[in-house]
């Protein structure tokens, strides 16, 4: 019997910015994540605007963010 393939998944998106956009990314990751079957990476994407980044969302748990 061979073993399972894991597929590869690579994410775009923002996460720790307070809006929908990084609400619906954080949620599908944490779904995606429970998947066995998935490598997940994730890329944080650029600002879209400068006042953005200025109020960083840290709303992951540590261990949600380290995996």
């Amino acid at each position: 019997m061979s073993a399972p393939t894991v597929m590869k998944l690579h994410v775009e998106g923002w996460r720790r910015i307070n809006h929908s956009y990084a609400l619906v990314n954080r949620n599908h990751l944490r779904w995606l994540l429970k998947d066995p079957r998935l490598s997940i990476t994730h890329r944080e994407m650029p600002y879209f605007k400068a006042h953005w980044a200025a109020n960083p969302n840290h709303s992951f748990p540590e261990a949600f963010e380290a995996v």
